[in-house]
């Protein structure tokens, strides 16, 4: 219960009470969000967005942007987890160490939190990334404190890094991105993994998290029974079991329209269609099980990762693995080490 309270003081004070060194806003953008039958219908919807600087910083067009897109059943508090921060705070630890170089815009994607949740067919991989999309125009046309950024990275995790793939792959989406930075998600899934993760998803309003959301039908979570998101999303050797306990408690959703379009989005002609001149980090956990397994389907080693993955871009890659690490990468014990990774991998390419 205390942990509980923990989150929701963050939530209510998240842009008042982060670290003194962090500057934040909160803002509510308008989107678009095409109807999946008929993409030219469009409904108006909201999206919840924080934009953090570094306190003091005179922020010009070339500060580079990392805008963070989270993963499945999690909202904007996976890049700034309300817990033992900067430790687990992406948000933070770059704000912090970056010199004022970089800002952050973080988001509930749509159907997620904050953000209006519409019709589950309706928010797909492909819709998000079409809100991602308007959502850099917004950056670049000087949303956030009348800059017109030209640096926007996308930080991606997860579901988030397919997103991210089909942002940057498509010619309509790509126009302001400049870089990718590709969490938790490979081309060739571990099937036991992925066989798990299909098992552990119910519906939202039989969970006694997400069922106070408001969710409409057809929005899922993971089923805490067996300590389900333990299980597939941690190392527990690698964690604080008090992590685990606040990210159960402040799960969020995903859709059954999100699901039914993974497929495509996962193939590698989506990603050898992303541009050559946007680099891609892709950085992951060593024991992700959804994605990782001895022998054939290691990640014991960035090498490995970059055999792995090479072949469907166009740039080349580079590649790190946070060693002991689950799939929640940043949610370890040693999650500064690829904070840093990140860090660097920017200031050597922008």
């Amino acid at each position: 219960m205390l942990l509980i309270w923990i989150y929701l003081f963050s939530i209510f004070h998240l842009c008042t009470f982060v670290d003194s060194v962090v500057q934040c806003e909160q803002k509510n953008v308008t989107v678009q969000v095409p109807d999946l039958l008929l993409p030219s219908i469009t409904t108006t919807e909201s999206l919840a967005t924080w934009f953090y600087w570094k306190q003091g910083t005179q922020l010009n067009t070339n500060t580079i942007v990392h805008l963070t897109i989270h993963g499945y059943t999690y909202d904007h508090t996976y890049w700034a987890f309300p817990y033992q921060s900067p430790k687990y705070s992406y948000v933070d630890y770059v704000i912090e160490n970056s010199n004022g170089s970089i800002v952050v815009v973080n988001i509930d994607r749509i159907g997620i939190g904050l953000s209006s949740k519409p019709d589950a067919i309706d928010v797909t991989v492909d819709s998000n990334a079409n809100v991602i999309s308007q959502l850099t125009t917004y950056i670049h046309n000087g949303a956030y404190k009348d800059i017109q950024f030209t640096n926007i990275i996308l930080v991606s995790h997860s579901l988030g890094t397919l997103i991210a793939w089909t942002v940057a792959s498509q010619t309509s989406y790509n126009q302001y991105i400049r870089g990718i930075i590709a969490t938790g998600w490979l081309h060739v899934p571990n099937p036991v993994g992925t066989a798990a993760v299909v098992a552990s998803i119910y519906p939202a309003q039989l969970d006694p998290v997400t069922s106070q959301q408001s969710v409409p039908p057809l929005y899922v979570t993971t089923n805490p029974a067996n300590n389900t998101r333990q299980n597939i999303f941690y190392n527990i050797n690698d964690a604080d079991p008090n992590v685990i306990q606040l990210d159960e408690q402040t799960k969020h959703t995903g859709t059954v329209g999100e699901l039914a379009t993974l497929g495509l989005a996962i193939l590698p002609t989506v990603t050898l269609s992303i541009p050559s001149n946007i680099p891609v980090l892709v950085v992951m956990g060593q024991y992700d099980i959804i994605f990782c397994a001895p022998l054939a389907l290691s990640c014991d080693t960035s090498l490995i990762i970059k055999l792995r993955e090479s072949s469907s871009y166009l740039s080349t890659i580079d590649t790190f693995v946070l060693l002991n690490s689950g799939h929640d990468i940043n949610l370890h014990l040693n999650a500064q080490y690829w904070y840093e990774k990140a860090l660097n991998w920017t200031l050597q390419h922008f």
